[in-house]
């Protein structure tokens, strides 16, 4: 199930329509057409609106995204939760160190072997 089936289910399931939902978080329908027929994300702030208007945790809606390869590190949806509910700031400050461990990752693969 995508991130736009679950967001469907649970508007759903609140009975509430797209524009209601869209209205509750302050953005516009369009963009809840979009996120459910899964051609766009929602930013954090959007995602952090929706969690607490449909009365869900980012773990519900996110849960089951996760590429296959990836291993499932025990507490890890607990720290999404936790970063969904940081300040903007501090979410964009995680979001630079995961880029700089990326970079780190690839460079140890790709080796600097002589």
């Amino acid at each position: 199930m995508t991130f736009g089936d679950k967001l469907r289910k649970y508007r759903k399931s609140k009975g509430m329509t797209q524009t209601d939902l869209a209205k509750a978080i302050g953005v516009n329908v369009y963009s809840i057409k979009m996120w459910e027929t899964d051609k766009y994300e929602p930013t954090v702030k959007n995602l952090k609106e929706i969690c607490r208007v449909l009365g869900v945790t980012a773990q519900a809606l996110c849960e089951g995204e996760v590429v296959a390869e990836q291993v499932i590190v025990p507490g890890r949806a607990e720290f999404i939760d936790e970063v969904m509910t940081m300040p903007e700031e501090h979410f964009r400050r995680i979001l630079k160190y995961s880029e700089f461990l990326k970079k780190e990752s690839s460079r140890s693969e790709g080796g600097s072997e002589s």
